[in-house]
């Protein structure tokens, strides 16, 4: 795009450095299978993170667990 108006506009002196595109109206329907695909790819990425999170806490809880057991045992070693 830039090339095409560079070489439009080249006769005329001016020269097109970039080209930024604001105000853009879509069909709806073309809009509305965008957004429909927005809304879905933002579900599944928070259903993810919600797994990895669930995951994290499960895994963070073992290893506490682990470690009081850990402990435990020390105390118990020491002690006899």
């Amino acid at each position: 795009m830039v090339q095409h108006l560079r070489s439009v506009m080249s006769n005329k002196g001016i020269f097109i450095k970039s080209v930024i595109i604001t105000h853009v109206t879509l069909p709806t329907d073309v809009a509305n299978s965008l957004q429909e695909k927005t809304i879905f790819q933002f579900k599944n990425t928070l259903e993810r993170k919600k797994q990895s999170y669930e995951l994290r806490i499960k895994n963070d809880s073992q290893s506490l667990e682990y470690l009081k057991q850990q402990r435990l045992q020390q105390r118990q070693y020491e002690t006899e």
